[in-house]
């Protein structure tokens, strides 16, 4: 399988860490990754040094539509068998319309339980098949925001026992 992550956090923190940790164990398992960020952000050179192909798109944030423009282009060209949206800063919103537009199945992982408007949670989860929570308290919030049952999956972060 192909699979296409989405990353536009400036920082390498929690998040981007898990990315990382993601798609090492996808390319284990035999899966084609490709990597989406910024260029010079936290993960775009953690990822290179970790061996995972990068591409780098500049992602202004939440309403860069030319970010989701220059991203539904590369979907189309690389058509992967799936797009999964990682971070809240555009490359949930953007990606999903980028992906949507490419006519490619995406999925996002929400780590965060902060709360948001209920339309603007309905535009940003529209896109996407599947909504990954890290946690029972993060479902909860999406439910609380009325994204349907049936679409939120629980799958709790990793973490490198060896370290």
């Amino acid at each position: 399988m192909k699979i296409l992550h989405v990353e536009t956090g400036r920082h390498f923190l929690g998040g981007p860490q898990q990315v990382v940790y993601l798609i090492k164990a996808l390319r284990e398992r035999g899966h084609d990754n490709i990597l989406v960020c910024p260029p010079g952000s936290g993960i775009d050179g953690v990822a290179r040094l970790a061996g995972i192909r990068v591409q780098n798109l500049f992602c202004a944030g939440d309403l860069d539509l030319p970010f989701a423009y220059r991203l539904s282009q590369f979907l189309k060209d690389q058509a992967p068998d799936i797009v999964h949206c990682h971070s809240r800063r555009g490359a949930d919103l953007m990606g999903g319309i980028a992906a949507s537009y490419a006519e490619i199945p995406a999925v996002v992982s929400r780590r965060v339980d902060n709360t948001e408007m209920r339309l603007l949670a309905t535009l940003r989860y529209k896109p996407f098949r599947k909504i990954i929570a890290i946690s029972e308290a993060i479902a909860r919030v999406l439910r609380d925001h009325e994204v349907e049952e049936e679409r939120i999956v629980v799958i709790r972060s990793a973490v490198d026992a060896v370290a």
